[in-house]
């Protein structure tokens, strides 16, 4: 009897991964495919294009040792995205999102400490004139899938939102 028993288990069991599968199979993707292909650092034009197609304001340039670098705007307020470890014959591997704030007094050090030791995302410097600095990095070695990047890029927009709150700019 029990023989009977634990072969019926073992005929549904077997009935119901084929069923499941089936199903998996047949699940469309949730995320459309764009959004699944890798950007790299070493494809700057790629992720300038993605930036537009987001509403961002973005262009290509080039900085003072002729890597590539990425000037545009997030919400009022400029940014730059230098490219890091950059080798000429296999592209660069990082992108630094930096934006700089003039402020007629300054940031105290203690201000600037205070953002960094709260913060995950976004640290911030100060200059000779104590203007603060806020930069994020970004470890693009391998690729970043479209999406990530997207997403990336808008935890640095809210964090300069942040920033200018916490300064009162």
């Amino acid at each position: 009897m029990l023989e009977v028993v634990l072969e019926a288990v073992r005929g549904m069991s077997a009935l119901l991964m084929v069923s499941t599968a089936g199903v998996q199979a047949q699940q469309p993707a949730t995320e459309p495919p764009l959004l699944r292909e890798l950007v790299r650092a070493d494809e700057p034009a790629a992720l300038v294009a993605l930036l537009q197609e987001e509403g961002y304001r973005a262009k290509l340039t080039v900085d003072s040792e002729g890597d590539p670098k990425i000037e545009g705007r997030v919400g009022q307020f400029n940014f730059r995205a230098l490219f890091y470890g950059c080798e000429s014959d296999k592209g660069c591997h990082e992108l630094q999102l930096d934006t700089g704030f003039d402020m007629p007094d300054g940031l105290s050090f203690e201000k600037a400490n205070e953002w960094n030791q709260s913060k995950r995302y976004g640290k911030v410097y100060l200059d000779d004139d104590q203007d603060p600095f806020l930069e994020m990095n970004i470890n693009m070695d391998g690729g970043l899938t479209q999406e990530n990047f997207l997403d990336t890029f808008e935890i640095w927009h809210d964090v300069v939102d942040e920033f200018t709150t916490f300064v009162e700019w």
